[in-house]
């Protein structure tokens, strides 16, 4: 069967063609269209993308087309088919445009990842006279909207991309969740003062490593500078392990000594729990702060007293934290001449009058071991007092080395 003469789909002359002929045709025209490009500018950078219909999900329906131009002078009578015999009937065929929105927005999406800027955090450090300082400005982020640049390719309708587009993107910005304003605001120390423990000084708590090897003092040194400055939104959880990361030397860890299996042996990124467990004693003095996993070591300490430690292991040991206040609090921290110290800072003075951390006296267990109960105690802005429990640990003796 052939196509009546004077029937073109598109603009291709298509009369007297078999339909297996003039599918042929219309495909490559239909390829030919699909490769044209809807171009996507960025509104300020200037900078183009060129998506061709194909890759947006566009595709022109051949067969229906073909179905269409067969059609043409089926419904004729016998009569009209006498008079027009083979004159031309004019007709012409628009092949209709259909579009995967689906496939559509996957392609914006890929264009999408190259635009991409993740918002930058402002960050702050503590200065050496224990203020905090702006190290780094906050950086505003940048994404596309895809919902919104969808929206505008297709305001006339899939078919107004039958011979291509050009549009620009519609870009969103990303605020960070702490500016430098922030970080301006949290200049309330949260360390409460302790006066029966001689390394709480004002709003820091401190340990001292001046006296160990200079691995361990290094490793000490780099998971401080990781902590330094973080900044957590209130009911967020602070994670040892995700914040300092993995204890490798690619990472710039050393070995120094560690606690494995009851013996003290060379070990990467040894000394790090001295980090976490000066941290835990700053958290612990700390009114809103929660804790929220903490475990102590096989065996004793020699920078706090039993009881007041935490250790971590990345992987299956981690001491975390949360946030309970109703404001951002930032965790600050210094190395300096074998002093580590840390503070948290807030936006509002603490109403608690003193908390004191209490380690109560060995209880030594038949198998060698002993254990400790620790307490924490605190006076209220009335003056009254409350006691808590935080742990009950049991070590085994230290064994050097």
């Amino acid at each position: 069967m052939r196509i009546v003469p004077g029937v073109r789909i598109a603009t291709i002359e298509v009369g007297g063609l078999r339909a297996d002929e003039a599918r042929e045709k219309t495909r490559d025209w239909a390829r030919a269209q699909t490769a044209k490009a809807i171009v996507l500018h960025a509104p300020q950078s200037g900078r183009a993308w060129n998506l061709s219909l194909a890759d947006a999900g566009a595709r022109f329906d051949v067969d229906g087309a073909i179905a269409q131009a067969l059609a043409v002078g089926q419904n004729e009578s016998l009569w009209e088919r006498i008079v027009l015999g083979q004159r031309e009937r004019e007709a012409v065929i628009t092949p209709p445009l259909k579009l995967s929105e689906a496939a559509l927005d996957k392609a914006l999406r890929r264009i999408g990842k190259t635009i991409s800027v993740a918002p930058q955090n402002a960050r702050g450090a503590m200065a050496a006279d224990g203020t905090i300082k702006v190290i780094e400005p906050e950086r505003k982020g940048v994404q596309l909207d895809v919902a919104a640049t969808h929206a505008a390719l297709l305001k006339g309708g899939p078919d107004s991309l039958r011979n291509g587009a050009d549009t620009t993107l519609v870009i969103q910005e990303q605020q960070p969740a702490v500016t430098s304003a922030t970080l301006e605001s949290v200049r309330y120390p949260l360390v409460a003062l302790d006066p029966a423990w001689p390394c709480t000084k004002s709003h820091l708590f401190t340990t001292y490593y001046g006296s160990s090897s200079s691995n361990r003092r290094h490793n000490i040194e780099l998971a401080t500078s990781h902590i330094n400055g973080t900044i957590l939104a209130p009911g967020e959880v602070f994670s040892y392990n995700k914040v300092v990361g993995p204890r490798e030397p690619k990472l710039g860890f050393r070995d120094a000594p560690t606690y494995q299996d009851g013996q003290v042996v060379p070990g990467p990124g040894g000394g790090v729990c001295q980090t976490s467990t000066t941290l835990y004693n700053a958290v612990l003095r700390s009114p809103g702060m929660t804790i929220v996993q903490r475990s102590h070591h096989s065996m004793p300490v020699h920078y706090v007293p039993a009881g007041c430690d935490a250790t971590v292991a990345y992987g299956s040991i981690d001491f975390q934290f949360r946030n309970d206040t109703a404001n951002p609090v930032l965790v600050a921290a210094t190395t300096k001449d074998g002093k580590l110290s840390f503070g948290l800072f807030g936006a509002e003075a603490p109403t608690e009058r003193q908390i004191r951390v209490i380690a109560g006296d060995r209880r030594y267990n038949p198998s060698g071991t002993f254990s400790v109960t620790t307490r924490r105690q605190k006076v209220d802005a009335d003056g009254n007092t409350h006691i808590e429990t935080l742990s009950n640990d049991t070590y085994a003796p230290y064994h050097g080395g």
